[in-house]
């Protein structure tokens, strides 16, 4: 790891999803040239191939033993790779957005870490975004501590904590490192994860 923070290893990036829906300018010109239509552009599927999605259900308070409702929380794995009960886990956190379709742009490292060190991936996605919607998305947001109330650091990191637990338990790796991930508010729970939940 210490030749990658000296630049010396490159990683490699993957295209934005928006890059992937239309032919290239070149491709257009030439089917245009050549008096043939450009093929129709493939529908691009919402996650890769590489990903399986998944849900868990989650607790709508973590810390209110008197309230017992669950929620429904997107996720998703990537095992490609995995090398079994002493290989790490790598968690990458969720964020606020359109939820974990948003973070693809920025995580092809993640891949080529999971390679590297024979890593599960899961990417978990934030309570009250994307599918992770506790209460739908009409009532989700409403204005009072029952609901939108619900929508706080803590929380996130129980869900995450959590998440990670059921992932050991699945993959059976109770001793099985974790690294967790990610960028802007992502990068900042990653951070404040690995301190409340070490």
């Amino acid at each position: 790891l210490a030749a990658r923070e000296e630049g010396r290893v490159g990683l490699p990036r993957l295209a934005p999803a928006s890059a992937l829906r239309q032919p290239s300018a070149a491709a257009a010109q030439a089917a245009q040239a050549a008096g043939v239509s450009p093929p129709a552009s493939p529908a691009v599927p919402q996650f890769p191939p590489y990903y399986e999605t998944h849900y868990e259900e989650q607790m709508l308070d973590h810390f209110n033993g008197e309230n017992v409702g669950t929620f429904r929380q997107r996720y998703l794995v990537n095992d490609t790779w995995f090398g079994g009960r002493s290989s790490p886990i790598l968690f990458y956190c969720g964020a606020e957005g359109a939820g974990v379709p948003s973070i693809f742009e920025h995580s092809g490292y993640v891949l080529a870490l999971a390679k590297e060190l024979k890593a599960l991936v899961v990417f978990g996605e934030m309570r009250f975004f994307g599918d992770s919607m506790p209460f739908g998305e009409d009532e989700s947001f409403r204005p009072d501590p029952t609901h939108l109330g619900l929508l706080s650091v803590e929380q996130a990191l129980a869900d995450d904590a959590s998440l990670i637990l059921k992932m050991k338990e699945r993959y059976d790796t109770p001793g099985s490192p974790v690294v967790a991930l990610g960028g802007s508010l992502a990068g900042t729970l990653a951070y404040m994860l690995r301190q409340k939940y070490p």
